[in-house]
């Protein structure tokens, strides 16, 4: 990694997640070989952003970046961003700037784009999500559907339940997991895509 990129790019680099490194500018610093990998038809580097084939999506992540970047709230990440892939499952886009940028104003990279694949990334299973957090079936499968990048009342509906149960849930998960935002959590979830199943190893 190059002089002035946050540490914590490294975990993501030995999970072997996809990264993109931006600078205040949202162009690319680096990106490491398997965010190369995803580069094709679908997406493309124009004047060294990281673009998607369709324009509202390229739209939409400018605009996430561009609040990221020029915001003054200690908010790391934000929501993920879709962007869509001919035959296969749009691509999930996490922009956060990792707390060492905020500590280092002069930092070079200003944004960390992580890609998650769903071709390749599952979601982390319920029993997985209960041994390391100690959620509930319920809370674990809520967290999973906001994991896959659901908004929490699409979420409640898919799972059958009212949008009040489900604010509840998420604050028992918020307090067990340690956050306190929703996108604080799909960003730590999204980490997690590859945990091991504990009851697989019973």
């Amino acid at each position: 990694m190059n002089a002035g990129t946050p540490c914590a790019v490294c975990v993501y680099e030995q999970a072997g997640r996809a990264v993109v490194l931006l600078d205040r500018s949202a162009k690319i610093l680096r990106m490491n070989p398997a965010a190369e990998r995803l580069l094709g038809s679908d997406f493309k580097i124009v004047s060294k952003r990281f673009c998607s084939v369709d324009p509202k999506a390229t739209a939409a992540l400018n605009l996430a970046l561009r609040t990221l970047i020029g915001s003054n709230e200690p908010t790391y990440v934000i929501p993920p961003i879709l962007l869509p892939r001919a035959n296969r499952w749009p691509l999930l886009v996490y922009a956060m700037r990792p707390p060492t940028i905020c500590e280092r104003a002069r930092a070079p990279c200003r944004a960390v784009l992580v890609l998650i694949d769903p071709d390749t990334h599952y979601l982390p299973p319920e029993s997985a999500l209960k041994s390391y957090f100690g959620l509930s079936i319920a809370e674990a499968r809520l967290a999973q559907r906001l994991a896959s990048g659901e908004a929490l009342e699409d979420a409640a509906n898919q799972l059958g339940i009212s949008k009040h149960t489900a604010r509840v849930q998420l604050k028992a998960i918020f307090a067990k997991v340690n956050v306190h935002r929703q996108s604080e959590l799909v960003a730590l979830l999204a980490q997690l895509m590859d945990l091991p199943n504990p009851a697989s190893h019973a």
